[in-house]
């Protein structure tokens, strides 16, 4: 499988294609007592298995440091947010890994737009289709559409991921 082919599945899959665990579930081992590491581990929230294809697997939730854009988390209720890892596996191999953002105090999923100094800010259509995915995953009560209308988000046709 190529990698399009692969991206391509994830963002027309539907989110009954997929088999979710939540966690916490680590990747590493943490360190034990005696360690000198730091005691902190960063992990996923949650796992995704596709379904047709066992395959294909996604980790999504482990905190990152990278800023949110200024001013794209203060439109909503609860002004926090925060960015997170999504990985991408292919038969437990990491293959990819994108950024989303969680906004709305983690009540929302949303693509980091393209950078740009004006709204509406621009996303690839594939990179939303995915964050839909990832939201409708993990906050089925939460409607992404209006999150990502409330954050004034226009999906273009423009190839994702480079």
């Amino acid at each position: 499988m190529d990698f399009p082919s692969y991206i391509d599945i994830i963002a027309r899959s539907a989110p009954a294609d997929w088999n979710v665990e939540s966690g916490p579930l680590f990747f590493q081992p943490a360190p034990g007592p005696s360690s000198s590491h730091d005691a902190h581990v960063s992990t996923h929230a949650f796992v995704m298995a596709y379904r047709r294809d066992l395959c294909i697997t996604m980790a999504y939730g482990m905190p990152c440091s990278a800023p949110v854009p200024t001013g794209f988390a203060e439109r909503f209720p609860n002004p926090n947010g925060s960015t997170r890892y999504l990985d991408f596996f292919f038969n437990s191999a990491l293959v990819f890994r994108e950024i989303l953002i969680s906004v709305d105090g983690e009540q929302g999923i949303l693509p980091i737009p393209n950078p740009g100094p004006t709204a509406p800010y621009e996303a690839p259509r594939r990179k939303c289709a995915i964050a839909r995915l990832v939201h409708q995953i993990t906050n089925p009560m939460r409607d992404f559409d209006d999150y990502f209308t409330y954050a004034n988000i226009k999906a273009i046709d423009e190839y994702w991921p480079l």
